[in-house]
This record gives structure tokens, C-alpha cells and sequence, in this order.
């Protein structure tokens, strides 16, 4: 059983399709130094929108697998 994503990894997730397709192809250090930015850079209101899925997800997880 995997552990729920938490935001960033859900951010991440949300993020990578589209900065490969505004700048192609890019190493993962690339890659990674780039999300990372965008995610220091996002407004609180994204970065609310990506805890909150984030505290679903574990809430749901904890239910699901209580021994976990």
C-alpha cells in the first residue's frame, strides 16, 4: 500500500505536463529546480487548493488502511 502524495508531490503531478510543454525537453534536475520554483512562487490560494486535496487524500488513506 503506498503512502497518499502529499501537495507538492500533487503539485508536481499537476505542473510537469504543462512546463514540458511550454519548454520542451528538459533534464529531471532541470525539471525538478523548475517545479520547485513555480511551487515557491505560487499564489497561497494554489498552494491551499493543492494542501487541501493533499488532507483528503490522507484523511481517505487513514480510513482505508487504519494499521497503516
Amino acid at each position: 500500500v503506498k503512502k497518499p502524495m502529499n501537495s507538492f508531490f500533487r503539485y508536481k503531478q499537476y505542473i510537469r505536463p504543462r512546463l514540458s510543454e511550454k519548454y520542451g525537453k528538459m533534464s529531471n534536475g532541470e525539471m525538478s529546480k523548475r517545479i520547485t520554483y513555480c511551487w515557491k512562487n505560487e499564489t497561497p490560494e494554489i498552494k491551499k487548493y493543492f494542501r487541501d486535496l493533499a488532507k483528503k487524500s490522507f484523511e481517505e488513506h487513514k480510513l482505508k488502511y487504519p494499521d497503516f
